[in-house]
């Protein structure tokens, strides 16, 4: 096997205290690392000092669902219930795809939520299908929507330990610009942009395009194999109307993808020439180091991912893992903020050398 191809690779030393656990009091205070021909740190308001006038912002528009449900057991023993269908198109369902956290689940295990109650009725390894129940009604996805709407909770990722019921995530777990619900995780280099950055940008004269990825579970999945080859990602909902895809198309400058989910849109809508068009479909794309891309991107804006992660992956494979590495490791020195609720960074392809 190649080098390249080995996850072992793909790794770096973190100190649990750099996880983030909340988020900044003022998104836009975030630290910024600049990383080009050279590495600059800045905070994340001083983007605008990096972009310029006919540069588009690639933003990814979708809105996390509170799909994280607080259980019990019948036999008392809590757990977590986490619904992994986030595709609202077929909301008639009532088998629904979970994960569930203690409890030590099997077939049969009843638990109980709120004014509601849920069965195992079937397992695949770690995930578990589940019906809930109003009474002896079950409920369909859109009725079971509408009750996560009112008693669940973002399914925050695990690293984040200190999470709580009574801290309200409520409003810094989703971009300002959040509108299309489908996801099961934020888009989190979009956690950093408020709407009087969003003005100031505009006023310089850079433009926001937006299209939707909705996140799936597959974020969080571990890569299991010694060869990062054989890792397979599960199909996502990509989304772009004939406005965005033409504002990008026509870009007087660079373009700019806020997260690893925009520059996977931008991968798996482009056509060999970096030409998009609209259209809405699903995408297994998994882009790791020996990926070429088509894509009009230059720029990359992202937060600090996890070792040994598919999102490290990719970064590694648009700015090379060598520069990736150098970037982590002087963020561990410097005391960045890492993972969802951390700090980001710029990386510019044309410039990393």
């Amino acid at each position: 096997m190649t080098k390249m191809f080995d996850l072992s690779l793909y790794d770096y030393e973190l100190p649990k205290g750099l996880i983030a656990q909340y988020p900044y009091e003022r998104r836009d205070k975030a630290r910024l690392m600049i990383v080009s021909d050279k590495i600059e740190h800045k905070v994340f308001s001083n983007l605008i000092d990096y972009v310029s006038s006919g540069d588009v912002i690639v933003l990814n528009q979708t809105k996390v669902l509170k799909f994280k449900l607080y259980a019990q057991k019948i036999t008392g023993a809590n757990a977590e219930i986490t619904i992994m269908n986030t595709n609202l198109v077929d909301v008639s369902r009532t088998k629904i795809l979970c994960k569930i956290k203690g409890s030590k689940p099997k077939i049969g295990n009843e638990y109980e939520i709120e004014d509601i109650k849920a069965k195992i009725i079937s397992a695949d390894e770690d995930d578990f299908v589940l019906e809930f129940y109003s009474g002896d009604n079950v409920l369909t996805m859109m009725e079971l929507k509408e009750f996560c709407d009112k008693h669940g909770y973002y399914p925050l990722p695990g690293y984040i330990k200190e999470q709580s019921k009574d801290y309200d995530y409520q409003e810094k777990y989703q971009a300002v610009f959040a509108e299309k619900e489908g996801s099961i995780a934020a888009p989190t280099a979009s956690l950093h942009f408020t709407p009087e950055l969003i003005d100031k940008l505009k006023q310089k004269g850079v433009k926001f395009a937006y299209l939707t990825l909705h996140v799936s579970y597959s974020t969080f999945k571990s890569i299991n194999v010694s060869d990062i080859r054989e890792h397979k990602l599960d199909p996502e909902f990509i989304e772009i109307d004939s406005e965005n895809a033409t504002l990008i198309n026509n870009a007087k400058g660079e373009v700019i993808a806020v997260g690893t989910t925009v520059l996977k849109s931008l991968e798996s809508l482009s056509d060999i020439n970096g030409f998009i068009s609209p259209k809405s479909m699903l995408s297994e794309l998994y882009i790791y180091p020996s990926y070429k891309f088509k894509s009009k991107a230059t720029k990359l804006l992202t937060n600090f991912h996890l070792p040994k992660s598919s999102l490290i992956l990719l970064t590694s494979a648009f700015a090379s893992w060598q520069r990736v590495k150098e970037a982590y490791e002087l963020g561990v020195k410097e005391k960045y903020k890492f993972f969802s609720f951390g700090d980001a960074m710029l990386l510019d392809k044309n410039e990393i050398i």
